[in-house]
């Protein structure tokens, strides 16, 4: 699932967390620490969303924990959501970011997922803001993963890591893959970059450089666009 340039959920080994860049440009889209926050979330607002094409789920027929990603927008400006439902028809639900948009979104068997999500408003990104959790019965953590030194450097060119790929193991290991969207006239020193996790992506790897796409392997699945008629009947009117 490739909604926008950047968005997305992952998992990767023991990771030293990354520093939020320092640079001109978009502010970190957990910059007032919303990610994670319960959200006492309304079925007309992912209503809202489907019909503006912003909402996506896990497909019919995988197994796991049935989960739902959405933009909910006002007059205020915008954020990023996720409910999941738990056995017994238990929903709960978490904001990821504000004034940011989804650019991956994964699930596992074990009810894992990791939703990534971007600044989008004004200049590009300098960071992932991650919501994750390593399988069905922990509760979501949030991570910022900043983007490399190499970008903007030596100064502000609005460079930034288009999403590229996410997968990781049901052990909460895990690799994300963001591709360098250069704004230079010579090539860059690396087309891609990773960040590892092995906490189910609490906590990730400061970047590696890479001259070609790497291709992770793992067990998890994309989000597909929309949500089927037969999850959307289980919603309550409110959740939370």
């Amino acid at each position: 699932m490739r909604p926008h340039p950047a968005f997305f959920i992952l998992t990767l080994g023991l990771a030293t967390p990354a520093l939020s860049a320092d640079l001109p440009g978009a502010p970190a889209a957990n910059a007032d620490n919303v990610c994670g926050q319960a959200l006492a979330a309304n079925k007309a607002d992912i209503e809202k969303a489907l019909i503006s094409g912003e909402a996506w789920s896990t497909p019919l027929g995988t197994s796991g924990q049935p989960t739902i990603v959405w933009t909910t927008r006002s007059d205020d400006g915008f954020y990023t959501a996720l409910a999941t439902r738990r056995p017994g028809n238990v929903w709960q639900a978490w904001k990821i970011a504000v004034q940011s948009g989804v650019v991956g979104a994964k699930s596992a068997p074990n009810g894992a997922f990791a939703i990534f999500t971007m600044w989008s408003s004004g200049d590009p990104g300098q960071s992932y803001t991650v919501l994750s959790r390593r399988d069905g019965t922990s509760e979501p953590g949030c991570a910022e993963i900043a983007f490399p030194s190499d970008l903007n450097n030596p100064g502000w060119m609005g460079e930034f890591l288009a999403f590229s790929a996410f997968n990781g193991e049901a052990g909460g290991t895990g690799t994300v893959v963001g591709a360098f969207a250069a704004n230079r006239g010579k090539p860059p020193p690396f087309t891609h970059y990773t960040y590892d996790t092995n906490d189910g992506g609490r906590t990730w790897s400061q970047p590696t450089g890479h001259v070609t796409e790497p291709k992770p392997p793992g067990v998890y699945v994309d989000l597909v666009k929309g949500v089927p008629s037969s999850l959307l009947a289980t919603l309550p009117a409110n959740i939370n």
